[in-house]
């Protein structure tokens, strides 16, 4: 069986350690969010959170995924 770790919308100082524990620990991946927009106001409710909003999304930081990537790749084997 294989296992991938995704994180996102974290501390991006918390990315590195993340992705080298995941190593350690013998994950097979390390899964990066790509959505190049959130919408700041939907019809729909945010199926994730018990209060629907997206409030959320306006304070998480966001790294370019392939920048992202290039760095993880450089920390890790």
């Amino acid at each position: 069986m294989r296992f991938t770790l995704m994180e996102s919308m974290c501390d991006p100082s918390h990315y590195q350690p993340l992705a080298i524990a995941a190593e350690e620990a013998s994950y097979d991946g390390f899964g990066l969010a790509d959505s190049i927009m959130f919408p700041k106001e939907s019809d729909t409710r945010y199926p994730y959170l018990a209060s629907g909003d997206r409030e959320f999304i306006g304070a998480s930081p966001m790294i370019e995924p392939f920048i992202l990537a290039a760095n993880l790749a450089g920390a890790t084997s």
